[in-house]
């Protein structure tokens, strides 16, 4: 579980002296996504912060615990600036996922989560032990669900071996 905010994420990030630099560097940088997993099971978190340059069309990203922010080397045309006060914070999506998964009749205990909040929206991807995945996009200020899917990496495979088996 996590109690950590983008906000708190943001603030600790700021205090750092290469995130200084970086910013009087590149003082157009603004904050446009971030990546998160949260492994349920092992108690393990990953957050990684992205910064869209918009002199460089690059995006720069800073991995907790924050230490260097790497510019990355694809080029990205344009981004929307992150709101940083999200209504569903990152310390939310836990609970509204249960929440989503009470309306929605789905019971399946949920192991790890991958989250993606870019443009305002949260992208999200929980996997359970038994391989079922949900699919889900939350727009991250009014808290609205405006994707709920079922799926199971089975189905995938079974696609996947199809494919194979018919090409050949």
């Amino acid at each position: 579980m996590t109690e950590q905010t983008i906000t708190q994420l943001f603030s600790e990030l700021k205090q750092k002296d290469f995130y200084n630099k970086f910013i009087k560097e590149n003082p157009d940088a603004f904050l446009a996504a971030g990546f998160f997993v949260l492994d349920l099971e092992n108690n393990y978190n990953k957050y990684q912060l992205d910064f869209f340059i918009p002199q460089l069309n690059k995006i720069a990203i800073a991995e907790y615990p924050f230490k260097e922010i790497k510019i990355q080397e694809d080029e990205i045309t344009e981004a929307q600036i992150l709101n940083e006060n999200p209504l569903v914070d990152l310390d939310d999506l836990i609970d509204e996922i249960n929440k989503l998964k009470i309306k929605n009749d789905y019971d399946k205990k949920t192991n790890k989560i991958i989250a993606i909040l870019k443009d305002n929206f949260w992208s999200l991807t929980c996997m359970s032990i038994t391989f079922d995945i949900l699919k889900i996009r939350i727009n991250s200020l009014t808290g609205e669900c405006e994707k709920f899917e079922k799926a199971n990496l089975m189905n995938f495979i079974d696609i996947k071996k199809k494919t194979i088996s018919s090409s050949l």
